[in-house]
């Protein structure tokens, strides 16, 4: 899997975690995407496009975390990584998935999203 060596990003005051080394023992990842508005994205990099993007990252978040609470459920072994919880790195893991590429940038390109 793509995963991070070392937290970086602290929330919550959190700075004995910083540095931290990552160990993650999942073998499996479920990866999904979330389709934006075009009316919304298309006027970027206006108000409404961030308003979009914050959502989409917000429902991420809300479905990553309720599936892996799913899959907990069921007695395995189940992280959530989403906006404010990255333990992986989501593009290339997307697209080991089959869910599209890696953009110039580094973001995931769908075929069916864009």
């Amino acid at each position: 899997l793509w995963i991070y060596s070392h937290r970086g990003e602290i929330f919550n005051e959190n700075w004995e975690d910083w540095g931290g080394e990552i160990e993650l023992g999942h073998k499996y990842a479920i990866v999904f995407a979330e389709e934006m508005s075009f009316d919304l994205v298309g006027p970027a990099p206006h108000t409404p496009t961030v308003i979009e993007s914050m959502n989409n990252y917000a429902k991420g978040a809300y479905i990553s975390i309720q599936l892996a609470a799913f899959i907990a459920n069921l007695g395995y072994s189940a992280t959530a990584n989403h906006l404010r919880h990255y333990e992986v790195i989501l593009p290339p893991l997307a697209v080991d998935a089959g869910l599209g590429e890696v953009s110039r940038l580094g973001y995931l390109i769908t075929k069916e999203f864009g």
